[in-house]
């Protein structure tokens, strides 16, 4: 097994793909091409801005991947694979070190998926198919209010609010 830190980055960035549930829904070959372009991502992450390079890097996935289906993914699929596996590189395995990922986790998105959607308030949105950029931002701006009534960034917010769905939905 080789032990080289860009062999472990390449490993976590493969397991947050994977862990994301995006894979089953882009083409063959989707998560090389995808964990390569986030390689480029990771500079970015020195910004107090991650709005830019995250809409980039979102743009980028729906103009260079395509789904299983042939289709071109929603701002909506894109963006769920990059705020996954930022959380869990940033947030679970401390990136770039453990000072600097306190300082960059705040500036992280909450992770949409379909059971994050069904609890938000956008009438007629039931699946991140249908979640263009502009949706995408509204409800992160309600992620964001759900987090700062308890005090929280949406990152923090993120896996408490997850379970307490699941648990409603009884998946847990």
């Amino acid at each position: 097994m080789e032990n080289h830190p860009s062999a472990k980055l390449k490993n976590i960035i493969e397991m947050a793909y994977w862990s994301s549930a995006m894979g089953r829904i882009f083409e063959k070959g989707a998560a090389e091409k995808i964990r390569k372009e986030f390689e480029k991502f990771l500079p970015f992450l020195e910004l107090e801005d991650l709005k830019v390079p995250h809409r980039d890097f979102c743009l980028w996935l729906m103009d260079n991947v395509k789904t299983a289906r042939g289709k071109q993914p929603t701002f909506g699929q894109a963006a769920k694979v990059l705020d996954f596996m930022l959380k869990v590189l940033v947030s679970y395995c401390h990136y770039p070190s453990g000072e600097q990922a306190e300082k960059i986790a705040p500036k992280l998105n909450g992770v949409i998926d379909n059971l994050v959607l069904g609890d938000l308030k956008k009438k007629g949105i039931f699946s991140l198919a249908q979640v263009d950029e502009k949706i995408y931002w509204e409800l992160q701006e309600e992620l964001r209010q759900k987090a700062a009534k308890k005090r929280m960034t949406s990152i923090e917010h993120d896996d408490p609010y997850w379970r307490e769905l699941a648990r409603k939905e009884q998946w847990l």
